[in-house]
């Protein structure tokens, strides 16, 4: 119980009491691989941006890092962590494990509600067509609920 009152502090590995079963990624391994296994000896504290666009991307220990994305993108939902504007804003669009994870019963979407309206009045040219009506649905899913 610990480890969950300071997660900063922990890695996902040591959070989620996971342990790497395989043979210790090397050179023939992919990007994703190697970066996967050495993401998850890091303490959540210190994961980047990019880092953290990476591990919700592979719906990674949602329930630490969703939080942390958020507080980074309050200052800036468009921000660019390793690809594009807005790169880690799309991740949380897409998170699709476990199925309905923006649902009501969440407590991040009124932080999300909130994040996405801001990006919508704030999106760039060019934003795909399709992230824009995903951001007008959290936001109406927000809204449904109060938030």
């Amino acid at each position: 119980m610990h480890k969950e009152k300071e997660p900063d502090r922990h890695s996902i590995s040591a959070l989620g009491g996971w342990t790497w079963t395989q043979p210790v990624p090397d050179a023939d391994d992919s990007e994703v691989v190697r970066r996967y296994f050495a993401l998850h000896r890091i303490p959540i504290g210190q994961l980047s941006a990019a880092d953290l666009r990476f591990l919700i991307g592979q719906n990674e220990c949602l329930r630490h890092l969703v939080p942390k994305a958020l507080a980074l993108l309050a200052s800036d939902p468009w921000m660019e962590t390793e690809f594009y504007p807005g790169d880690l804003l799309n991740a949380l669009l897409r998170i699709n494990h476990p199925a309905g994870y923006w649902s009501a019963g969440n407590p991040h979407l009124p932080g999300f509600a909130e994040l996405a309206r801001k990006a919508l009045a704030t999106a760039p040219n060019g934003v795909a067509r399709k992230d824009l009506r995903l951001l007008q649905e959290v936001i109406e899913r927000g809204e449904q609920h109060g938030f």
